[in-house]
């Protein structure tokens, strides 16, 4: 089986994914994904056999519209909110046309406006860099650095973005839940 296969198998495996899933038509935001911690966490746990919302915080949806205001933003996170109240996590939504408006503020440096939600997962650390979307009955994996950190639980930087003492951070934070996890050093 190859590892996008592996992947989608095991994700839905957890009820919050198969939930997600299943009401992933009703969504509708533009190049919309599940992605990130959500999904990085879920196959850890899976691989390590702990409950698979162990150390979850959230469910990350990623989509890109230009030009929305953050009332229409807000609007949309009140749409998706309320559409999986349901679910043990709450959602994360966010609107990566719009991350450089924030981006400055939150970790002391600006960076410029992505054009595509694939561009802003491009700058995730590559374990984390993986996102899910579902088109009629198929699913589409979007995976810039390939699996295998993912599936091997390493932790390795990417400097596109963020800077040594936010990835320091990070590695804390995760090790906390996932002691097991193999992290390369900024430096490496």
């Amino acid at each position: 089986m190859d590892d996008e296969k592996k992947l989608i198998k095991i994700l839905l495996k957890s009820s919050l994914f198969q939930t997600l899933f299943e009401r992933w038509d009703q969504v509708k935001l533009a190049n919309c994904y599940v992605a990130g911690g959500c999904v990085t966490q879920t196959i850890w746990n899976h691989l390590l056999k702990k409950p698979l919302l162990h150390g979850l915080n959230d469910i990350d949806l990623v989509y890109f519209e230009n030009g929305l205001s953050k009332e229409l933003e807000l609007k949309n996170q009140n749409r998706i909110s309320y559409l999986f109240n349901d679910l043990k996590l709450d959602v994360d939504l966010q609107n990566e046309a719009s991350v450089h408006t924030w981006y400055g503020e939150k970790f002391g440096y600006d960076i410029l406006p992505y054009h595509s939600t694939e561009e802003g997962i491009n700058t995730w650390l590559p374990s984390f860099a993986v996102g899910l979307k579902k088109v009629e009955d198929s699913f589409i994996v979007y995976a810039p650095f390939g699996l295998f950190d993912l599936f091997s639980m390493i932790v390795r930087s990417n400097k596109k973005q963020i800077n040594e003492k936010i990835y320091n951070k990070m590695v804390a934070r995760l090790k906390k839940d996932w002691p097991e996890i193999k992290v390369i050093a900024w430096s490496d």
